[in-house]
């Protein structure tokens, strides 16, 4: 079978297929990563900074986390959020937003935009998957749960 006779709608759908398939791949590996830096840290105000760390440098450049007294953001307009971005905002920009509970009554909250050059090229749909992760990461790291 020669290459020209391949059309070239299929050999796009594989190429996707490949690039996305590395994108996962990178989004399992950063979890991971994340995860194993989580588990060897006792201080839990060190694993949300670790967390927080992780989603800044490769996830978003406009979050916060905000759980048990401890409140990280990278931007000013981030600082007063507390719950999703408005309907409008999120037409415009993707964006994840998902609350955190602790044992003991502790609370907090997760809340992200999408960046769309982001480090590890994902598309709205992989980043959204990815931030579900990492929050449910970020949940185990202060012994909690995401909702």
């Amino acid at each position: 079978m020669s290459t020209q006779s391949i059309p070239a709608g299929q050999v796009s759908v594989v190429f996707e297929y490949v690039q996305g398939k590395r994108r996962l791949d990178r989004v399992l590996e950063a979890a991971s990563a994340l995860l194993q830096r989580v588990a060897e840290e006792p201080e839990p105000r060190r694993r949300l900074e670790i967390s927080f760390e992780l989603i800044r440098r490769h996830f978003s450049d406009d979050a916060c986390l905000a759980f048990g007294g401890v409140s990280l953001r990278t931007t000013p307009e981030a600082s007063g959020r507390t719950a999703p971005p408005a309907a409008d905002a999120t037409a415009k920009v993707p964006s994840y937003h998902v609350r955190i509970e602790g044992a003991a009554g502790a609370s907090g909250f997760l809340s992200a935009r999408y960046p769309a050059d982001g480090t590890l090229g994902l598309t709205p749909v992989e980043w959204s998957a990815a931030m579900r992760l990492l929050a449910r990461v970020v949940a185990l790291a202060v012994g909690g749960r995401a909702l």
